[in-house]
């Protein structure tokens, strides 16, 4: 037996120790790894651990009562009692020890709730459900931010176990079509100090894709096609499953299973040092400082975002890198330790590198994330992230529905919040709704070339119908829907905003408001001077529609004073952003309390932020103080008091000198070189000198 697989189970077989086989449910580890099971049995001790293996008490939800009518037992104690005496009775007859976790099933696993919704889950069993679908929930694995707890207590409990049967080698789900209990699983073996294979889910490899996660780890894959008759034995003693796995006589195709395992497996055994995977092309690593050595020691964070992110983690000692363009600027910053070339538009390269970093390191990574981009390749790709990264980001459900405008537009009607009255324009059918009338505010759901070519603003102010059906004809094409709102009238000034970070226990961590000074342009434009502030109102507002959306994670609300100074919620951007520089200098520095949480560290000390801290961000600063008449030298005053600034900061030189010479290097390298001019004699014809 020459194969990677069989070399890795002779040496767990040489080494006396057991193999701990971790499945999701109670048949997963036969369905996948029967055969292997089957040719280990009396070579050497194998114990198989099943997570979830219980029901919950009814009413069920429709999924759990749509599975439930496909098995042989409709009632699920019965059904769950009877699958782990099937359990049981196939691995003892196969000579494998079983242990069952006792977790429920993600079809009955239920959320913590006020009375009042435990009596309302009475109807609508959804409502208490963790997971409350199958198709839009349990199988899109999105793993719920209760389940997160749950992680941590089971990786105690199976560790504990491991330790146990001193297991050589840990085998567990890759996550095939992406189950969360599968997926939680994954996660499971993710973070066992030992030996890890992982293994195909059978029968959904039949006919799901491989999940990126494999390529993204360079994972090898291997067949083992030994004993597959055996397996089909055992597999038919799940007797209230068979035929609602394989329909529709129960008839189980006879195929090899596959195993994934990791790169170094086969290779001799390396040094510490390198058994880091090397990192990808892009990554400039820099040399430990002496101050920051303290920190290495605990992790360090990744920031896809810009300097006003990397400031507030610089200033508590975190080292710093960076994802971007080769060739931006703030890659020579004093504030930025290393640096990651993003690869974009290819974000499975990014991933890629990103996960590559990560596990390069032999302390923590924690990632921060400051675009709606960034903000969504997290979210969407979180699962693949997880096990190498720290992060915190609210519910993919929720980011989806803050990030598009119309499903805001759509969420805020339903949960009740302070928006203005709009509705979504359909372009190619522009009826207004008769509760609106002009002049009207007109965003893109979200932002794109042809928006930026139309206008520099974020939104439009359209005063009368001709002005929309001009705007609607220029943008048709790249923005079938359109968001129209009654606007909340009034200069920018009247923008405030909250800061918030919310930690997995559902406590407000820190908090701070601030408010526009200028931006550019004038109107509608985006923010060049903010400040602090300790406005109450904005505070109360604020948490409550916090608590309203159930948000967890970081999170900034916009508001707008109307005349009457009530105040009108634009939108909530659940990512990190540059005033997190100006409030770490006013005594609230959230990202560095998110650091503390994800590393284990103490929180930082936090006390209300300091009103009238300000941020500038000189060089548009300039144009938009310009646009309102403010003269040079007051502006220029106020924009040197300022206690942050992006990008002309003093205290950080080089990549304002990068900036004013890269382009000038780049235009030069550029310059085509002139040939001489050809010279009369023997030079002309060719001759050397």
């Amino acid at each position: 037996m020459n194969d990677p697989l069989s070399t890795l189970l002779d040496e767990a077989v040489a080494a006396g120790g057991g193999i701990l086989v971790l499945s999701a449910h109670l048949d997963d580890a036969v369905l996948s790894c029967g055969a292997l099971l089957s040719s280990l049995a009396g070579r050497v001790p194998v114990t198989v651990a099943t997570v979830f293996t219980e029901a919950g008490p009814p009413p069920h939800s429709r999924a759990a009562r749509a599975f439930l009518g496909q098995c042989t037992i409709g009632d699920a104690a019965e059904l769950y009692a009877a699958r782990q005496a099937e359990d049981a009775e196939v691995l003892t007859g196969l000579g494998v020890e079983h242990v069952h976790l006792g977790v429920p099933d993600a079809l009955f696993r239920l959320r913590d709730v006020p009375p009042a919704v435990a009596r309302l889950g009475r109807v609508v069993p959804e409502v208490v459900h963790r997971y409350p679908t199958f198709r839009l929930d349990i199988d899109k694995g999105r793993i719920s931010r209760g389940d997160r707890a749950l992680l941590s207590r089971l990786d105690a409990e199976v560790r504990a176990l491991a330790d146990r049967i001193d297991a050589a080698l840990v085998l567990g789900p890759v996550g095939v079509a992406r189950h969360v209990d599968h997926l939680l699983t994954r996660a499971l073996v993710e973070r066992q100090p030992r030996p890890a294979v992982l293994y195909a889910d059978f029968p959904y490899v039949l006919r799901n894709p491989v999940p990126g996660y494999v390529a993204a780890r360079g994972l090898t894959a291997v067949t083992w096609d030994r004993d597959l008759d055996a397996k089909q034995v055992l597999i038919k003693g799940y007797r209230t499953q068979v035929e609602a796995l394989f329909p529709p006589q129960g008839e189980i195709p006879l195929v090899p299973e596959t195993y994934y395992l990791p790169p170094e497996v086969g290779t001799t055994t390396p040094s510490r040092a390198a058994d880091r995977p090397s990192l990808p092309a892009g990554t400039r690593p820099r040399a430990r400082s002496k101050e920051t050595t303290d920190m290495q020691e605990t992790g360090r964070a990744v920031v896809l975002g810009y300097l006003d992110l990397a400031v507030p983690l610089h200033a508590v000692g975190v080292p710093v890198t960076t994802v971007g363009p080769p060739g931006r600027p703030d890659r020579h910053s004093r504030y930025v330790s290393g640096w990651i070339d993003d690869p974009r538009p290819d974000e499975d390269a990014l991933v890629a590198a990103l996960l590559a970093d990560a596990r390069s390191r032999e302390t923590p990574t924690v990632l921060f994330y400051q675009s709606d981009d960034d903000l969504l390749l997290v979210s969407r790709r979180r699962d693949e992230l997880a096990p190498a990264l720290r992060f915190v980001v609210p519910d993919a459900d929720l980011v989806e529905k803050l990030v598009d405008k119309a499903a805001f537009q759509q969420l805020a009607d339903e949960v009740g919040l302070p928006v203005p009255t709009g509705q979504v324009l359909d372009t190619a059918c522009p009826v207004l709704d008769e509760r609106l009338a002009f002049p009207l505010l007109v965003k893109p759901l979200r932002r794109a070339p042809l928006w930026d070519a139309t206008t520099p603003a974020k939104a439009a102010l359209l005063h009368d119908r001709g002005e929309l059906d001009a705007l609607v004809e220029r943008l048709a094409g790249d923005h079938p829907e359109l968001i129209v709102q009654q606007p909340v009238l009034g200069p920018e000034t009247r923008i405030e905003s909250y800061h918030v970070y919310v930690d997995a226990s559902g406590r407000v961590a820190a908090e701070f408001t601030g408010r526009k000074v200028r931006t550019y342009p004038m109107a509608l434009g985006h923010s060049t001077a903010v400040v602090t502030s300790e406005e109450p109102d904005v505070l109360h507002l604020g948490r409550e529609v916090v608590a309203a959306l159930d948000l967890r994670g970081v999170a900034k609300l916009d508001f707008k004073r109307d005349d009457d100074g009530r105040l009108w919620l634009l939108e909530v951007n659940p990512r990190y952003n540059m005033w997190h520089n100006v409030g770490a200098a006013a005594g609230v520095n959230i990202p560095a309390v998110v650091w503390a949480d994800l590393v284990g560290r103490p929180r930082p000390a936090t006390t209300p932020a300091r009103p009238g801290v300000a941020w500038c961000r000189v060089d548009r600063d300039f144009l938009a103080a310009r646009e309102e008449g403010t003269g040079l030298w007051r502006w220029a005053r106020w924009a040197a008091r300022a206690e942050t600034k992006t990008p002309m900061d003093l205290s950080d030189p080089l990549p304002m000198l990068a900036a004013v010479a890269g382009p000038a290097w780049r235009r030069l390298r550029r310059r085509p070189v002139r040939s001489p001019e050809p010279t009369e004699g023997p030079v002309a014809a060719g001759a050397v000198r």
